[in-house]
C-alpha cells in the first residue's frame, strides 16, 4: 500500500503480502497542508509506520530543493535568509536540519530524491542514521524527471538496493537516451553506513587548511559562481598520493553505483563532465560569509573536524 502527499512526497510501503505490480490501494488523502512543516512531515511518517508496523518504507521525494543551501542562497548565495532547502510549498521551505530530525531514526530503506543538488555530502551525512540508501542527483534534475517511467520504475523501490540500482539505471538511461542539450543528467546511490568511517579518514589523514583553487576542480551548478563541488577532487588534494587510493577505495564502498553524461546543459550555460564521484561537497569561499556560517551547522563540518583542523 502507499500514503502520499501529493506537493512533495511518496511514503511507499511493502507489508509482504500485496506485490505493488498488481495491487496498489489509497490509504490515506490529506487536505491541504504545509508539507515543507516538519511537524506536518514528522505526523505523516510515524502514521505511516504505526498502521504498518511491520513493513519496510522508501520516501521519495519529488521538489525544488538545492542541497543544503539556505534559502534563496542557490541564486542569491550572499543573501541573509535563514536556513531552508530541501522540500518547497508555495513560499515555504523545509531546511535539511529539520527534515532530518523530523524522520525517526532508521525509518527508511531508502530515500530518494527527484530534487536537485541533493547527492551532497552535506545531505547525505545529515541523514546517515534515517535510512541505508539515498538515490540523488549531484547537478540539477531536468524536467520531467523520473515523471515518464514512474509507472515501469515504481515498483523497483520494493525490491531492496538491487531494484533501486536498476530504478536509478532506467532513470539514467532515459536521459542519457537523449538527443544534444538534453542529454543531462548525474545520478548516484549512495550507502550510509559507510559515511562515518569516511569523514573519520578525512579527519585524520586530510590537510584542510589546503583548499586549492576552487577553479580546478569539477562543478554542478550553471552559474557565475560555484557552490557544488565533486567530492573526491577536492578531498584528495588534502592528500598525500600514498592515502589518495584509500580515500577512494572508501568513496568507491560509499557510492554503490553511479552514472553522468558527458556533459550537462552545455549550450545553457552548463559545463562538461570529466570528474563524478557521485558526491558534491560546498568549498567555503570568502565572498559567501553568511553560507560559510550556515555550514557551521552541519553535521558533516563537525564530523571532519572543520574548525580544527
Amino acid at each position: 500500500g502507499w500514503m502520499k502527499n501529493p506537493k512533495s512526497a511518496m511514503i511507499s510501503c511493502n507489508d509482504g503480502f500485496r506485490p505493488v505490480s498488481f495491487y496498489i490501494e489509497t490509504i490515506e488523502e490529506y487536505k491541504a497542508e504545509n508539507s515543507a512543516d516538519p511537524a506536518i512531515f514528522r505526523r505523516i511518517i510515524l502514521k505511516a509506520k504505526e498502521q504498518y508496523p511491520n513493513a519496510s518504507f522508501n520516501l521519495l521525494v519529488f521538489s525544488h530543493a538545492s542541497g543544503w543551501l539556505p534559502q534563496g542562497t542557490l541564486l542569491a548565495p550572499k543573501s541573509s535568509a535563514d536556513v531552508k532547502s530541501i522540500i518547497t510549498d508555495g513560499t515555504s521551505e523545509m531546511d535539511i536540519i529539520d527534515f532530518a530530525s523530523a524522520i525517526p531514526d532508521n525509518a527508511f530503506e531508502c530515500i530518494t530524491f527527484e530534487a536537485c543538488f541533493m547527492a551532497g555530502i552535506e545531505v547525505v551525512y545529515q541523514l546517515k542514521n534515517k535510512t541505508n540508501y539515498i538515490l540523488a542527483s549531484s547537478a540539477e534534475i531536468l524536467s520531467p524527471g523520473f515523471t515518464p517511467l514512474y509507472k515501469d520504475i515504481i515498483p523497483l523501490q520494493f525490491e531492496g538496493i538491487t531494484g533501486l540500482i536498476t530504478f536509478a539505471g532506467k532513470a539514467f538511461a532515459y536521459w542519457d537516451n537523449q538527443t544534444g542539450n538534453i542529454r543531462s543528467a548525474t545520478f548516484s546511490i549512495i550507502d550510509t553506513q559507510y559515511l562515518n568511517i569516511l569523514a573519520n579518514y578525512i579527519r585524520a589523514n586530510c590537510d584542510l587548511t589546503h583548499q586549492g583553487n576552487i577553479a580546478d576542480y569539477q562543478h554542478f551548478d550553471r552559474y557565475s559562481y560555484r557552490l557544488f563541488f565533486d567530492f573526491k577532487e577536492y578531498y584528495s588534494q588534502m592528500l598525500p598520493e600514498n592515502k589518495q587510493e584509500v580515500l577512494s577505495f572508501l568513496i568507491e564502498s560509499t557510492v554503490l553505483w553511479k552514472a553522468s553524461t558527458p556533459s550537462f546543459l552545455i549550450n545553457n550555460y552548463g559545463f562538461d563532465i570529466h570528474s563524478h564521484s557521485g558526491m558534491t561537497v560546498y568549498i567555503a569561499q570568502e565572498h559567501f560569509p553568511l553560507l560559510n556560517t550556515a555550514y557551521k551547522k552541519l553535521e558533516w563540518y563537525n564530523a571532519i573536524g572543520a574548525e580544527n583542523p
